[in-house]
This record gives C-alpha cells, sequence and structure tokens, in this order.
C-alpha cells in the first residue's frame, strides 16, 4: 500500500502487518504516521491502526511506517576514560567502538583519556554507528646516550714513546 498521507480509498491492501489485508470494501487511509523502530526496517509498514481483524467497514485506517532505528545526539566522550566513554556508548546500544591511541608526554593531563571522537557530540545517530575514539597513552621518555671516545697521540723524536688514549 502506497500510504501517502492523503485520505483516500483503497480497493485493497496487502503490506500490512503480518501480511494483513484491509477488507474488500470502501475504507479511508488516513494520515501516514511515521515511527522509529528497533525491529522494522526503514520505509516498512509497523502496523495499522486499527489493527488487522479490527477493520470495519467505512473505516479510517492509520499506516504507521518506521523510520528504522531510534536517532539520539552523540555524547561528548572528550575527557572521559577509555572505560567510562566504552560504557557509555554501550548504554546506548553502540558496539561497533574502535580505539585508538595517540602518544603523549608521561605527564600529560589526558594520558588513559579520550582526546577525540570521530562522531562528533551533538551528531544524530543510532545504535548501529560505528565510532573511533582517540585515547592518549603515555609514552616512556627517549633516553639517548651518546659517547665520546677521546685518543691522544703523542709523537715525539726517534727513541721516544708514542701513547694513544
Amino acid at each position: 500500500m502506497a500510504a501517502t498521507g492523503v485520505a483516500r480509498t483503497e480497493p485493497s491492501a496487502g503490506n500490512g502487518p503480518s501480511g494483513a489485508t484491509l477488507p474488500q470494501h470502501s475504507r479511508e487511509v488516513g494520515p501516514t504516521v511515521r515511527e522509529a523502530s528497533d525491529t522494522i526496517d526503514a520505509e516498512k509498514v509497523v502496523r495499522t491502526e486499527p489493527p488487522p481483524g479490527k477493520i470495519k467497514e467505512g473505516a479510517t485506517v492509520t499506516v504507521v511506517i518506521s523510520d528504522g532505528l531510534p536517532k539520539f545526539d552523540m555524547p561528548n566522550l572528550v575527557g572521559l576514560s577509555q572505560a567510562d566513554a566504552q560504557n557509555v556508548l554501550a548504554s546506548k546500544g553502540i558496539t561497533q567502538v574502535t580505539v585508538n591511541n595517540v602518544s603523549l608526554a608521561p605527564d600529560d593531563s589526558n594520558v588513559g583519556k579520550v582526546v577525540s571522537q570521530n562522531v562528533a557530540a551533538g551528531q544524530k545517530v543510532t545504535k548501529a554507528a560505528a565510532v573511533t575514539i582517540t585515547v592518549g597513552k603515555a609514552t616512556a621518555p627517549t633516553t639517548t646516550t651518546t659517547t665520546t671516545t677521546t685518543s691522544t697521540t703523542t709523537t715525539t723524536r726517534p727513541g721516544s714513546t708514542t701513547t694513544t688514549r
């Protein structure tokens, strides 16, 4: 059924929930209502109101169409520990999380914390979003050892000794 939100008489319909078919009598298709659904793909019928089996001749039928997964604002993860950021994402149902590390000085206050995220805070996302967080990781200071060898050569006249150090 191609529900457009315009009331009209439909001779048949077979796209309702569970393949329900509206009675072959005149009926009005009322407004199309859209809602998010965790279980019904986008652009598919979620349900009709009244439900199948309850539709009487001459009744107006409202068709509810899925918008797909519910959307929410991506939380700000910057400044959280890696564990806290992953817990926040898990609480939203996001399971596709990649963690990258960036090297920081050991005394940097961002060591162990999220320093960036690839889905900006406030952006509308669904639980199917793939998120990458970058966490600061302390790197050991680099120690450089320089060895200098000094040699001294003393040249003297014949019969003298030459010393090298």
